[in-house]
């Protein structure tokens, strides 16, 4: 076959598709393609913000959405079903300017852009000024990192940032101490791998967003870290490809709190990109792989909720009886660094996996009695606030017994703090 032959062939064949196109978007004007508009205007219904290390994402409801996409016939109920909502109740969050400030009753005006985004290697289409994939993606790193705050002891808090790098300081519980150069630290990557394509309605690209975040959930929630593709690997001493930098702050050769984490990793192409990474170490004194940090990467880095609540076990103490314990914890670093109040916080209890008991701080820090268990905060302080020295006292734990306390954030519902003995 000749050249002018096979340049032939492929023009007809390009015009073939076109054609099949242009008919299937001339029968179903619904639907959306890349690089498709929508104007909305109207009123701010409800303004809500998340405080981020970019700034704060504010996140406006405006009801004339809905309008807009009914006008375009875009609408059906099967958007209630994907987005958990009853019928009439389901507005979509469309984000404002970062940093900017929006009321209640504000006229307000945007052009939503259908467009390829990406988030953890799914490739979809959606409006990328509706940040479904920006709020939860957010979400999930928050609630992992509050399991590892109160299962390990520990977390790290953010300390300064430039261009392709990101600084944390380590908070330990004093258990947790690991010679530097025995310790592997790693840097993982999450990524689903999937991808689809556009000329579709309203409905199914929202189908497909929200069953691609919950895919993401559910394999996250489950995950075993030491699975995902790697990095870079610090070990040693020194780190394989110069991403991951360890600082000695006290200079005692362990890593302890106090130390510096500084993790390299560039920002994403543009705004459409997001990528999970995780933060992993393993030492020879544990059998698992722990988990130090998930952060989520965007065009200028890392971006994270700054409103976080954690706290770490800086001591414990253990008394044993004949027939029961006693225990006494000594709080350490916390965030907010000013500390939490007490009265934002609800202790509980859970013997033999099968009686669980809870109840609120008393105002006056009395004791209070769980499952036989007598429960006591110390504020060390005195400004009524959980912070650095402060005491936990458990009297009275029954042996023979599985038994677990729990403090946990009443307003978040997170655990920051969790005991647990198994018999």
């Amino acid at each position: 076959m000749n050249k002018q032959a096979m340049c032939l062939l492929l023009v007809a064949g390009f015009l073939i598709s076109s054609i099949a196109s242009f008919t299937e978007r001339e029968r179903n004007p619904t639907l959306l393609e890349s690089g498709d508009c929508i104007e909305v205007e109207g009123r701010i219904s409800n303004v809500t913000y998340i405080n981020t290390s970019y700034g704060k994402i504010p996140l406006l409801q405006l009801p004339s959405f809905t309008d807009v996409l009914k006008s375009k016939g875009m609408w059906s109920p099967d958007i209630y079903k994907w987005g958990g909502m009853n019928a009439g109740n389901i507005i979509f969050d469309i984000m404002g300017k970062i940093d900017g400030e929006y009321h209640v009753g504000d006229d307000f005006n945007i052009t939503l852009h259908f467009q390829k985004i990406s988030f953890d290697g799914i490739e979809l289409y959606w409006f990328k000024e509706i940040p479904l994939h920006v709020v939860l993606l957010l979400s999930i790193q928050n609630v992992l990192e509050y399991s590892i705050n109160s299962h390990y002891n520990l977390f790290l808090v953010e300390k300064e940032r430039d261009a392709d790098s990101i600084s944390y300081e380590i908070a330990f519980g004093s258990k947790r101490v690991f010679d530097i150069n025995s310790v592997n630290i790693s840097i993982r990557k999450f990524e689903m791998n999937k991808s689809y394509n556009d000329g579709i309605t309203f409905p199914e690209a929202f189908e497909k967003i929200m069953t691609s975040l919950a895919t993401i959930y559910v394999a996250i929630s489950g995950l075993e870290y030491s699975h995902l593709p790697l990095v870079d690997s610090f070990h040693d001493g020194v780190s394989d490809k110069n991403l991951i930098e360890i600082v000695d702050a006290n200079r005692n050769a362990l890593l302890d709190s106090g130390d510096i984490l500084k993790v390299k990793i560039p920002p994403t192409a543009n705004d459409t990109i997001m990528e999970s990474y995780f933060i992993t170490l393993d030492a020879p004194q544990i059998n698992q792989t722990i988990l130090l940090k998930i952060f989520l990467n965007w065009y200028h880095g890392p971006i994270e909720i700054t409103d976080k609540i954690a706290l770490v076990a800086e001591k414990i103490k253990q008394e044993e009886k004949n027939d029961f314990m006693n225990i006494s914890i000594e709080i350490g670093p916390t965030l907010p660094p000013a500390g939490i109040p007490y009265d934002e916080l609800r202790i509980e209890t859970d013997v033999n996996h099968s009686s669980h008991k809870s109840a609120n701080i008393p105002e006056n820090l009395s004791s209070v009695v769980l499952n036989n268990i007598s429960i006591k905060f110390i504020d060390a302080n005195n400004n009524s606030l959980l912070d650095t020295r402060d005491l936990i006292e458990a009297n009275g734990i029954p042996r023979g017994n599985p038994v677990t306390i729990y403090l946990v954030h009443r307003k978040e519902n997170t655990v920051l703090l969790r005991w647990e003995r198994e018999e």
